[in-house]
């Protein structure tokens, strides 16, 4: 399969015949919905029209009948949104381990980060310099190892601060300030 085909653009290459894997995820319809339709998630998790925002997929465009409120479909979300691909994806939008209001509570608790959260963090931060979450934290490891920079294609990033509490909730491992202060993302402009 090719690394990227350019789901949801018009093809100006030369192309062959591919698979691909498209992430889907049960949802419960909010209102009526058609095969096909843009939608996003309300603040219930429930799936409605995209409206004026940026819609996080389309109701299941090979069904053959509208899907009433209150039914459960699949969502096959937007090419290239999720995080995370081994048919046991992750996308921001969707929490596995814990709820938010579970991780609230966490942090009202300990005061800290919870790992699911700062995992999430993470996940969004690489997906935004184009890194796959494994990708990424390997690069960060070995740049905090070797003080190497991270290129980012042709992408010119500052090291947000938050970035550290996350790294070392989810790894365990604390990086010294000197470390900190030496990493820096590159790009190749």
């Amino acid at each position: 399969m090719s690394e990227n085909l350019g789901l949801g653009k018009i093809i100006t290459t030369e192309q062959h015949r591919d698979a691909i894997h498209i992430a889907v995820v049960p949802v419960v319809a909010g209102q009526t919905l058609s095969p096909g339709t843009k939608v996003r998630l309300s603040p219930t998790g429930e799936a409605i029209l995209s409206g004026r925002k940026e819609p996080i997929g389309i109701v299941d465009p090979f069904l053959d009948r509208i899907v009433a409120a209150g039914e459960k479909f699949w969502l096959f979300l937007n090419p290239g949104s999720i995080t995370s691909l081994r048919h046991d994806w992750t996308h921001p939008a969707f929490q596995d381990e814990l709820s938010e209001r579970d991780m609230e509570t966490v942090r009202k608790v300990t005061g800290k980060l919870t790992s699911p959260e700062s995992e999430l963090w993470l996940r969004e931060f690489a997906a935004q310099i184009n890194f796959g979450y494994e990708e990424f934290m390997e690069e960060l490891a070995h740049a905090i190892k070797t003080g190497d920079s991270i290129h980012t294609g042709d992408q010119e990033i500052d090291v947000p601060d938050e970035l550290w509490t996350h790294y070392e909730a989810v790894t365990g491992k604390t990086v010294p300030e000197k470390d900190r202060e030496n990493l820096y993302f590159s790009c190749a402009c």
